[in-house]
């Protein structure tokens, strides 16, 4: 079955929350600014980074490792692991729906933002 690739509809800087899983980056867990804090955890779909970008970015989520999750309401699996919310990255997403969810997302990459500098999102 092959895939059918939706062109991007919008496109916004996030707060990466955490990995997927560490060891190995499958995903990342990613979350923006709303009046009532950082909205719930989504999960990207797979990065393609080089072998030396995996591992940069590796180490910036390991230095940034937390135990509680840093988002005010998350539908991520109780296994995930939560990293501080200070990188910031650019998704891109085909929809967003009126409570803020974010469909079919695709990571396009770090910036040198600073995550206190993201507008909020308005959910209502």
């Amino acid at each position: 079955m092959s895939r059918i690739r939706l062109p991007p509809n919008g496109s916004h800087p996030m707060c990466v929350t955490g990995p997927g899983r560490f060891g190995r980056i499958g995903s990342l867990l990613v979350a923006v600014p709303t009046r009532m804090g950082i909205s719930s955890g989504r999960a990207t779909s797979e990065p393609a980074f080089t072998r030396n970008a995996l591992a940069d970015l590796h180490a910036k989520l390991t230095a940034l490792q937390r135990v509680t999750r840093p988002v005010v309401n998350s539908a991520v699996a109780p296994e995930a692991k939560w990293v501080h919310p200070r990188l910031v990255g650019v998704v891109a997403f085909t929809e967003r729906t009126h409570a803020g969810i974010l469909r079919h997302l695709s990571w396009r990459g770090l910036r040198d933002i600073d995550p206190d500098q993201i507008e909020p999102w308005d959910l209502g």
